[in-house]
């Protein structure tokens, strides 16, 4: 039970039981409303993903979700080559990020963006925390052949503007979000890394 003023009387009036969805909301809101819920998304941005060395750092779901809709801040640990971590090479795992992407067929790809907020002394990568890709694959511009066990390089910030792998403060990697196999109990999901992407 809740009381709400009534914009006619002033008085406050009770409300019991009352249910109203979403959708209904949202048809109130006007153009200026809608605005400045669009402007407050884009300039609060949340707090820097640190990453951390092996296995790495794993982004929270709302990191994951700010990755999907806009863009997440990344910041290497200092001097040290940091990972994002995507869980173990396991079916289960891959089967996981099926459902949590929404991955149905292997037609359907979902794209993360992740940008430099600061330059720091070091680098980012993606990984499965092991030393096979087989459920978990990390790739870069398609390629699984990676230099390290189970990952591929995001962000190296000895990489000048403009050049593969840019680390520089506001570079941003785009990273596509694919599965191999949606059958149940050999689920592959593959993480690839635009290392062109600006």
């Amino acid at each position: 039970m809740s009381y709400l003023p009534s914009p006619f009387t002033g008085y406050f009036s009770r409300v019991d039981n009352t249910v109203v969805s979403g959708n209904q909301l949202l048809s109130y809101l006007t153009g200026g409303a809608i605005r400045q819920l669009e402007f407050d998304a884009a300039v609060h941005s949340p707090p820097a993903l640190v990453t951390s060395g092996t296995p790495g750092t794993a982004p929270t779901v709302p990191q994951w979700m700010q990755a999907s809709i806009g863009s997440l801040p990344v910041q290497c640990s200092t001097g040290a080559t940091g990972f994002i971590y995507v869980g173990p090479d396991a079916t289960s795992t891959a089967a996981s990020w099926c459902a949590f992407f929404n991955l149905q067929s292997t037609n359907d790809v979902r794209v993360l963006r992740f940008h430099v907020e600061s330059e720091v002394a070091g680098s980012t990568g993606i990984t499965n925390g092991g030393t096979t890709l087989a459920s978990v694959i990390t790739q870069t511009n398609g390629n699984s052949a990676q230099s390290q066990g189970g990952s591929t390089n995001l962000f190296i910030t000895s990489s000048t503007a403009g050049q593969q792998l840019s680390g520089v403060p506001g570079a941003e990697r785009i990273v596509l979000v694919s599965a191999n196999s949606v059958t149940s109990g050999s689920e592959v999901v593959v993480f690839n890394v635009l290392s062109n992407s600006l």
